[in-house]
């Protein structure tokens, strides 16, 4: 490959198809983010949509922190900041009247990118799930339970 010869890297061709696609998925979301890029809501557009977000770190290899500063007593970081979102509707009430999330409707987000380029991706998917499109109805049942 040229980029070996010339550069010394070696990259397999898996490596750069995923970079590609990653690439190509952070661009379409800013694009939607930015209302630059229509997508149309499903139909029918669910009552409620909810939204979980969250970030925790993730043991990772050395080389994958390197240049990285980590919070240890020698300074070197072991674990990354992955970012976390969960969309879904909750259409029925359990027992004691709790949303039950209707587990077909769910649709993840993950990525080890900053806040900025993750922001981005939970507005894009919120808009390509309809968020915004309706006025939001009353509240019913109880408040979902913390788990």
């Amino acid at each position: 490959m040229l980029l070996a010869d010339l550069a010394g890297v070696q990259l397999t061709v898996k490596r750069v198809e995923r970079a590609a696609e990653a690439a190509a998925v952070c661009e379409r979301s800013a694009l939607i983010a930015g209302r630059k890029l229509a997508v149309l809501p499903p139909s029918p557009c669910p009552d409620m949509l909810y939204g979980a977000i969250d970030g925790t770190g993730v043991t990772v290899t050395a080389r994958e922190t390197a240049g990285r500063e980590g919070k240890g007593e020698d300074g070197r970081a072991r674990t990354r900041e992955i970012k976390l979102a969960v969309f879904s509707t909750q259409d029925e009430l359990d027992d004691d009247g709790y949303p039950v999330r209707d587990r077909e409707s769910c649709s993840y987000i993950a990525t080890f990118e900053p806040a900025s380029v993750f922001a981005d991706l939970v507005k894009a998917e919120g808009i390509r799930r309809g968020a915004g499109t309706r006025p939001a109805p009353a509240r019913r049942g109880r408040p979902c339970r913390r788990s």
